[in-house]
């Protein structure tokens, strides 16, 4: 009795879900045009599919074109609808028609799909609804990068991932481009984006889900700042900056360290001279600190002394000029790799640091320099030696190296050649370095036949130089030769066996040839005067 009771029940059950179905028996083309395409098997609307993992986030998710929702209502019979968003907005659902969408978050688009088909059954169905499968957006990227131009990326994908697969998977160098200023157009929209934020301070907000037809540009630096000292993601680095940015600004993104002093915030800028500027200010005051482009700032720790220090580096380097170090800590490589490195006809060959005499003699070296072989006294020895040098190459060839003898201005400089180092050179407060062109010959100066410049080969002596010049002359000191190695503003003797690209081989006079050109030849100049005065007083006397 029981078993003929629910049979008929179970059998129109059965019909009326056949019913429905047949209802919605569209050619495959017209599925695939408005549901999307729901797969090989064939099944329709009705297929089983996966649902998408946790992973959207439904309050950032822009729904558009492409999306495919599944909409299942329970009840008797139980269905389950199918639909792709177009890109104009909309949700049609066969037997329930068209749902105005338009680009909105997830969660607001599936409470509006739910109430929607809600009121069409006029009924109390529970209604779930589903984002079944995610859009793939078309964008484009434009920008200097590796391969720019149009990508289709999955749905699941945002901003930084567009910009990375433009790259060939790599993300692009946050010095040399602008990732604090990403502008994102459509058509109904322009936006920008702070990517370095996202990549700071995992702020998802600047780093969107895409959207079909988003125009992507990352452009190259125009404005950036230096942030050094006590600070965690940044430390001597560059830095892009934005238009009327301020000091608070910057320093929300590099975020600070516990250690920071942040009484003593230093900001370096340069005058309408050129000329450096160092500008104190408090944590307090930061809202109120613009920041110029190409500015240094300087967060020193508690522990340390609250004073900044600088090294410049000039010659062949992309970004020359001023740049904060930690004393006895950062290295020449440091300094180069802060100014972009080395170009054009750049090389450790020749180049050198300009050390002061305070950075010799600290208490933290035991008043020795690790780099310098001399000591202080041989190289005052060697400043009173280049003292008489000059002076004896003034007098032997005054209209050639009158400008050489006003160059010695040593001071209390100590120069170290990078070469020997590999750029490993500690610095120190007022440090200059400097990449120079390469010197392509040898000077020769004094008492030989034919002074002048001759082209340097590598390995060769003075003497093949002075033989290239006609040997010595006459009146040549041939035992007291010496070097004079030119650096930039300060010139320095060196050893005979010291021999560079550039360096000038002086040849002093012989005390016989200055005896004679200051006794001697005085006197023989005197000897046709005194005649002619003579042969004068004898006409006068004669005459009547």
């Amino acid at each position: 009795m029981t078993q003929r009771i629910y049979m008929p029940l179970a059998l129109m059950a059965l019909v009326l879900t056949l019913q429905n179905s047949s209802a919605l028996d569209l050619s495959s083309a017209m599925k695939k045009r408005i549901f999307g395409d729901l797969g090989a098997t064939g099944q329709g609307m009705n297929a089983s599919a996966t649902t998408l993992d946790n992973s959207i986030d439904p309050e950032n998710y822009i729904v558009g074109g492409g999306d495919v929702f599944q909409v299942s209502i329970v009840g008797m019979p139980s269905q389950q609808y199918f639909a792709t968003v177009d890109q104009d907005g909309n949700l049609y659902i066969s037997d329930l028609g068209l749902i105005t969408l338009g680009k909105i978050p997830l969660i607001e688009a599936k409470n509006i799909i739910a109430h929607q088909v809600k009121g069409i059954l006029k009924k109390n169905h529970e209604i779930y609804v589903n984002l079944q499968a995610p859009k793939s957006p078309v964008v484009t990227v434009g920008g200097i990068l590796s391969n720019p131009g149009t990508h289709r990326l999955e749905g699941t994908k945002r901003l930084l991932d567009a910009i990375t697969t433009a790259n060939l998977q790599r993300v692009p160098d946050i010095r040399a481009y602008n990732f604090r200023e990403v502008k994102i157009s459509n058509r109904d929209s322009t936006q920008i984006f702070d990517l370095l934020r996202f990549m700071v301070r995992h702020d998802l907000s600047q780093n969107p889900y895409l959207y079909p037809g988003d125009n992507i540009t990352l452009e190259s630096v125009n404005r950036r700042a230096m942030v050094t000292g006590e600070v965690i993601d940044f430390d001597a680095e560059w830095i892009p900056i934005k238009k009327n940015e301020t000091l608070e600004d910057i320093l929300d993104i590099v975020r600070l360290k516990s250690s920071a002093d942040t009484t003593s915030i230093y900001v370096q800028t340069q005058n309408a001279r050129g000329m450096p500027e160092i500008m104190k200010y408090s944590l307090a005051q930061a809202p109120s600190v613009l920041i110029p482009n190409n500015s240094v700032v300087t967060v020193p720790g508690n522990s340390r002394p609250n004073r900044i220090t600088v090294v410049s580096i000039g010659g062949n380097v992309a970004r020359p000029g001023k740049y904060p170090i930690v004393e006895n800590e950062t290295t020449v490589a440091d300094v180069l790799s802060l100014a972009g490195g080395l170009v054009g006809s750049g090389t450790f060959e020749n180049a050198y640091v300009l050390q002061s005499a305070k950075t010799v003699f600290n208490s933290e070296n035991g008043g020795k320099n690790p780099f310098i072989d001399e000591n202080y006294s041989q190289e005052i020895s060697s400043r009173q030696q280049m003292d008489m040098a000059l002076i004896n190459l003034q007098k032997s060839r005054p209209e050639i190296n009158a400008s050489l003898f006003d160059l010695h201005k040593m001071g209390d400089y100590r120069i170290v050649e990078i070469k020997n180092h590999r750029g490993h050179i500690k610095l120190s407060d007022g440090d200059e370095i400097y990449f120079p062109e390469p010197e392509k010959f040898v000077h020769v100066s004094g008492g030989v036949e034919r002074p002048g410049a001759y082209p340097y080969v590598k390995g060769k002596t003075t003497s093949y130089y002075i033989k290239q010049a006609g040997g010595y002359s006459r009146r040549a000191d041939r035992q007291n030769e010496f070097l004079i190695g030119n650096y930039q503003k300060l010139v320095k003797i060196k050893g005979v066996n010291e021999l560079a690209a550039g360096d000038i081989i002086v040849v002093p006079s012989s005390i016989e040839f200055k005896r004679y050109m200051s006794v001697y030849m005085p006197i023989i100049q005197m000897v046709p005067a005194i005649l002619s005065l003579v042969i004068t007083i004898m006409i006068y006397q004669k005459s009547p």
